[in-house]
């Protein structure tokens, strides 16, 4: 039976971050000829914030990693907040390890190997969601009275973007495709949010006539048309990649000018020792 490349299936999965620029991944397959490599993983360890481990057997016999490269990572673990993911791709005795006070990110009885090909995908999409969630710059809410004052410009480019579309917004929700062919269905649809208004945002609108949507030209640049029968209002489709969804409102009151809105539609998917993991480093645009 042919071993399992753990290292491949994991970087499928972290792919779509890479691509985003959310993180910068790192593994000794980086290693070039004439460099010192030993220099290198520790450069790569300390300017990490994320390490996934994939352990086995492999893993814990290890002598480098026990004596050299585990130290490190605890250390920077311990004093600096690197995050540790340890993945148990093995049977292994993990809890007699020196990683045993880390939380596996799967249970030592059901590693990897365990588990069916489906399983499997579903853990490691789970690992890679978990990563890009963590990279992602958190920009945490505070209360009202907690609240400086507001950066120069800022408050009045919101405000603005609100008075121009009277608070109407776009949003959407997707799911897997069941149609042949496609990768998501998608459903797009109209709130509308006030600043400063309690409750959830408004999602029935007796001012509104119709509805346009214009997704571009693998829709055959056709133009939808809603009208509003009451209640939500918005459409679905089926997508199999990015796009933008454009939104013209036009209103019972004929003298009111039409408002044009946009949403950017985004989702993305992907389908063995010593590569024994990978250092992760996040990528922000300044």
């Amino acid at each position: 039976m042919t071993p399992v490349d753990w290292l491949e299936r994991l970087n499928l999965h972290l792919a779509p971050l890479r691509r985003r620029g959310i993180v910068d991944t790192w593994d000794d397959g980086r290693l070039r000829p004439g460099q010192q490599w030993r220099s290198e993983i520790r450069a790569a360890i300390e300017r990490a914030t994320a390490a996934i481990l994939l352990v086995g057997p492999g893993f814990l016999a290890s002598e480098f990693i026990a004596t050299d490269e585990l130290p490190m990572l605890l250390a920077a673990a311990s004093t600096r907040g690197l995050r540790v993911y340890p993945l148990l791709i093995g049977y292994c005795q993990y809890t007699m390890s020196a990683l045993e006070g880390y939380q596996a990110f799967n249970k030592p009885e059901a590693p990897l190997e365990a588990l069916s090909p489906p399983e499997q995908n579903k853990l490691l999409y789970e690992l890679s969601a978990a990563v890009g969630m963590e990279m992602l710059e958190e920009a945490p809410q505070v209360r009202a009275e907690q609240v400086p004052s507001s950066p120069s410009g800022w408050q009045s480019e919101r405000a603005a973007e609100y008075t121009r579309t009277d608070g109407f917004m776009l949003v959407h929700v997707y799911r897997p495709s069941l149609e042949p062919g496609q990768a998501f269905e998608v459903f797009i649809f109209l709130v509308r949010h006030r600043t400063g208004s309690e409750g959830p945002p408004q999602r029935d609108f007796s001012e509104i006539l119709t509805a346009e949507f214009f997704f571009g030209a693998s829709w055959g640049n056709e133009i939808f048309t809603i009208p509003n029968s009451g209640g939500l209002l918005g459409v679905r489709t089926h997508a199999w990649g990015t796009f933008l969804a454009t939104c013209r409102l036009t209103f019972t009151d004929s003298a009111r000018p039409p408002i044009v809105l946009h949403r950017y539609i985004d989702f993305e998917m992907a389908t063995a020792e010593p590569n024994f993991g990978v250092q992760l480093t996040p990528r922000r645009r300044r």
